[in-house]
């Protein structure tokens, strides 16, 4: 019986913390869309950064890859 109570406390906490998440990303959409409203274009850069970052934690190649391309595209349209 002890088990099944240890089962459902654990259960209750789970569900918990599952409310709280959702609640802090609903939080966290009115956010950005009070940010697309208020100032667009800092919150387009901070989620653009956001993905950049990212990408560099999961693809580091990738994101050198570019860096060159950009480099390389910087100069030629230098000349």
């Amino acid at each position: 019986m002890k088990l099944i109570g240890w089962i459902l406390l654990a259960s209750l906490v789970i569900a918990a913390a599952q409310a709280i998440a959702v609640a802090l990303m609903l939080v966290l959409l009115v956010g950005v869309i009070w940010g697309f409203c208020a100032a667009p274009r800092e919150t387009f850069a901070l989620l653009s950064l956001c993905i950049v970052a990212s990408m560099a934690i999961q693809q580091p190649i990738l994101i050198a890859g570019l860096a060159v391309l950009v480099a390389v595209l910087r100069q030629l349209q230098r000349r």
